[in-house]
């Protein structure tokens, strides 16, 4: 009777730490996921000229800095701003040139946004893990 308990508890003990393990790989692969989709979000709003593709992974407040506007505004504000910066200049390329995370997880993407008027811009993205989700807390563009 005694072994059968034995048994039996190192039975549950391996079922629990399994299910742990299989908890936390879940919560890696789905931050891979949020990461992805972020930068995916963020390739198409500027191809296209739409805000309202990555509006949804603004932070609260952001840093942003375009022709007009260089503050730290809301995030009504910072679509608002975005929204104008696109109509005056409507793109007709983004290429994205360079990204990396720092020690602290943050992550960045630098690229080349090309407008129809014939200016380009380079384009500066950081983005904080916050409350499971990344963020823009930052935006840039900056005419070459």
């Amino acid at each position: 009777m005694n072994l059968a308990r034995i048994l039996c508890y190192k039975k549950e003990t391996i079922m629990r730490k399994t299910y742990l393990i299989i908890i936390g790989l879940l919560i890696i692969v789905q931050a891979g996921f949020s990461q992805e989709a972020v930068k995916s979000d963020l390739s198409s709003a500027l191809k296209a000229g739409d805000i309202t593709l990555f509006s949804d992974h603004l932070h609260t407040y952001i840093d942003l800095s375009i022709p007009g506007l260089d503050n730290n505004v809301s995030k009504n504000q910072a679509i608002q701003g975005l929204k104008d910066f696109f109509r005056k200049h409507p793109p007709s390329s983004y290429v994205k040139n360079h990204e990396g995370s720092s020690k602290d997880g943050s992550i960045y993407i630098i690229g080349t946004y090309s407008s129809n008027n014939g200016k380009n811009f380079r384009t500066y993205f950081l983005m904080k893990k916050m409350e499971g989700q990344f963020r823009i807390v930052q935006i840039q563009f900056d005419e070459q």
